[in-house]
C-alpha cells in the first residue's frame, strides 16, 4: 500500500463517521479504495466505535482500539507507522475533521 491514513479518534462516536466518509472514494475525488487505507486508532474512549461501522465505509478501512490512560496518542501513533508497509502517511490526529475532496489524490499520485 502506498498510502495510509491513520484517523486518532477519542470520545467522537457523532463526529467520526462524518470524517471516515469524508475519506470515502463517494467524497474523495480521484481515488479508488485500493489506492490507500484508512486506520482508525480509538485512543481510549470510554464508547469505543462500532468496528462493524468502521469496516461499513469500505474494505480499505480498519479500525484498532487503543486500551490506554495517556492522554497523547504519541504512542500509539509511532507503534501504528512502525508496522505499517506504506511509502506515505498522513495524520489525523483529531478526528473530527472534513478533508477537502481531491486531497488524498495528490498523495496518491
Amino acid at each position: 500500500m502506498r498510502l495510509t491514513v491513520i484517523v486518532v479518534v477519542h470520545e467522537m462516536r457523532r463526529e467520526a463517521p462524518r470524517t471516515l466518509f469524508a475519506l470515502t472514494p463517494r467524497y474523495q475525488l480521484g481515488v479508488m479504495p485500493a489506492d490507500y487505507q484508512v486506520l482508525v486508532l480509538d485512543h481510549g474512549s470510554r464508547e469505543a466505535l462500532d468496528p462493524a461501522e468502521v469496516a461499513g465505509f469500505g474494505a480499505n478501512f480498519e479500525y484498532r482500539f487503543v486500551p490506554t490512560a495517556q492522554k497523547s496518542p504519541w504512542r500509539a501513533l509511532n507503534e501504528a507507522v512502525a508496522a505499517l508497509d506504506s511509502t506515505h502517511v498522513a495524520l489525523m490526529v483529531d478526528g473530527a475533521r472534513i478533508p477537502t475532496p481531491g486531497v488524498l489524490a495528490g498523495m496518491v499520485e
